[in-house]
């Protein structure tokens, strides 16, 4: 087969029905019989990869070839591995194609066939990676995965792409493959240098020129990196604007000895607004920007604003960067008091939370400040984790082993540690339209892969819209709120009866529930007290409605048929409340004539 065919070519199926008669032949059989009694033993590339290279050194130093000769055995062995895992890759099925590619290993010697397999597995890795990506969340959350996840399969991609270019540095393709791997991984300027390794050995080769293409719309702003087409016109083109109209930051150079400072001027300039940092902020993919600046663009796409990667952070969850803030006041103090000017000036009011010192009458007006800001982030970009829903102040544990969820903890983990736990409708058309805000408490990896959360509710949101981002929803919510009623009227008064009402209630249901938890119950007993555990702390009667919010959690326990979302969406507490009385009132009442669903802890 000549190198540029099959997987080893464009990474696309070619011929899935020939495929499927090829997967029946002898040697097909023979291949996947040896896949299967070779699963349980470790990987041979670092193994092939060390001897391989250790020969080629061998070999330059000798001024000949020291690789030794496969047997006519082995390389059967090879070559009808190589065949299996060429046509499971032209099936899609990536997996086992990996597994085939990995068996080929075994028997690899010569330098070229390793560099081959190496590539093919590389492609192999990162075609599930990107496989699990575009998996749509709708079908995950119907079908669920188990597997690693798309980060840990591009990282694998990489391995073996970099083992394949170190093995054979004169092959476009080795790089080729380093590039994809590099871009799933939303390396993008790394991806770009191997793109252009690659080409300048094959100057007219497709493959690179359509990676370089896919990279440099990337970093260029017209495209997202994970496949979904969506732009970011609007925060480049405000980049752009307000580079254009920035002027040259003379004080700066005259106080550092002119023009030729400029290259160390500009490193403290903002790459979004082209002007002195601001309350600079400093992401976790560590790039550093204005507050406000990264603010707006962050409103726009949830990624860094100069190496695209995805960022999971709130508008106001990254903190300014103290250090670097004094840094700049002590340097450029005239400039850095121009830059408060303008954005007291843009605001309204002095910016709250900068990262110097606050002078004078700034105090009293940045509340005012703080107040507008407060209004603009009562909006929210979160991932969603499409399960059930939470309500505020309860607790939850969960095991996380999809490859899609997996992705998301990571990158939840590096920014807010936010997430929004949602919950399919129950026509399973749609999700809800509301959610609850999630912060990840704890967070343990586990040997499998598996992460360990533990989670505890803290505002509930409305969701706007939302849209898909490798594999999982991303939505735009606002912050949902009780409207309290008006001082003097009779919904105002009736609020300490109701609560007092509701409350002989749930006293009622806990003390059912304690007489059954405990591990003396067994196994039920322990899942009781878990739960009990779990409600969180009770609020004080006079916070009706973070108390209405926590008699929900309880009631929940054993009302399996309690609307959460009607619950939540709701922003009356009285009439909150009342639907909690009846539900509750009804399931008390089927434990006094033996009907009801006794202690079932849901």
């Amino acid at each position: 087969m000549d190198e540029d065919d099959g997987p080893r070519g464009e990474e696309h199926a070619q011929g899935a029905n020939a495929s499927d008669t090829l997967l029946t032949s002898l040697a097909a059989h023979e291949a996947l019989a040896m896949i299967s009694s070779a699963g349980k033993s470790s990987d041979p590339a670092p193994r092939v990869f060390a001897r391989v290279s250790s020969k080629l050194k061998e070999g330059s130093e000798a001024g000949g070839s020291a690789l030794q000769q496969p047997s006519s055995e082995e390389r059967e062995a090879m070559a009808s591995a190589q065949e299996c895992g060429n046509n499971l890759f032209n099936a899609q099925k990536y997996g086992e194609a990996a597994t085939a590619y990995t068996e080929a290993l075994r028997y690899a010697h010569d330098a070229d066939d390793v560099a081959t397999l190496l590539s093919d597995r590389s492609a192999a890795y990162a075609s599930l990676s990107r496989t699990y990506r575009s998996r749509p969340a709708r079908t995950s959350e119907y079908r669920a995965l188990f597997d690693l996840d798309p980060t840990s399969l591009a990282q694998m991609a990489l391995k073996d792409a970099e083992r394949a270019v170190a093995v054979r540095p004169g092959w476009a393709k080795a790089h080729s493959r380093k590039g994809a791997a590099l871009f799933l991984l939303e390396r993008f300027h790394e991806a770009r240098e191997a793109y252009l390794e690659g080409l300048a050995l094959e100057p007219t080769n497709s493959t690179l020129q359509e990676g370089m293409r896919e990279v440099q719309a990337v970093l260029a702003g017209d495209g997202d990196g994970d496949g979904n087409g969506e732009t970011g016109g609007e925060t480049d083109a405000a980049a752009t604007a307000a580079a254009a109209t920035a002027p040259s930051s003379t004080k700066r150079q005259r106080s550092l000895g002119g023009s030729s400072f400029r290259s160390e001027l500009d490193d403290w300039d903002c790459s979004l607004c082209a002007r002195l940092l601001f309350e600079p902020v400093t992401t976790p993919c560590g790039h550093t920007f204005c507050r406000e600046c990264f603010a707006r663009a962050i409103d726009h796409r949830p990624r860094c604003p100069y190496c695209r990667t995805v960022l999971h952070v709130a508008r106001d969850s990254l903190p300014v960067t103290i250090t670097l803030a004094n840094i700049i006041s002590r340097a450029f103090p005239e400039e850095y008091e121009e830059r408060r000017g303008e954005m007291t000036a843009g605001a309204g009011g002095p910016v709250a939370g900068g990262g110097a010192a606050t002078t004078g009458d700034g105090a009293a007006a940045a509340a005012a400040a703080g107040t507008a800001s407060e209004a603009v982030q009562q909006t929210l970009t979160l991932p969603l984790f499409v399960m059930s829903l939470l309500m505020p102040g309860e607790s939850m544990a969960l095991n996380i082993f999809e490859p899609r969820y997996r992705l998301m903890v990571r990158r939840v983990m590096e920014g807010s540690r936010r997430l929004g736990m949602a919950q399919a409708r129950r026509d399973a058309s749609e999700i809800e339209d509301v959610a609850v805000e999630a912060e990840i408490i704890e967070c343990q990896p586990q040997p499998d892969g598996r992460y360990y959360l533990e989670l505890v509710g803290r505002r509930r949101v409305r969701i706007h819209s939302h849209s898909e981002m490798d594999g999982y929803r991303v939505a735009r919510c606002e912050v949902l709120q009780d409207t309290e009623p008006r001082p003097d009227t009779a919904e105002r008064e009736a609020l300490p009866e109701l609560v007092t009402q509701v409350d002989r209630l749930v006293e009622r249901l806990l003390s059912v529930l304690r007489s059954h938890a405990g591990p003396r119950y067994g196994r039920q007993g322990l899942r009781i007290q878990a739960a009990l555990d779990g409600v969180g702390e009770r609020p004080p009667p006079e916070q009706t409605e973070r108390y209405s919010m926590w008699a929900a959690t309880v009631a929940s326990l054993v009302i399996p048929d309690l609307d959460k979302a009607s619950l939540l969406r709701s922003t009356d507490t009285g009439a909150r409340l009342r639907q909690l009385h009846i539900q509750l009132e009804t399931w008390i009442g089927s434990l006094v004539v033996g009907a009801g669903p006794g202690c079932r802890v849901m």
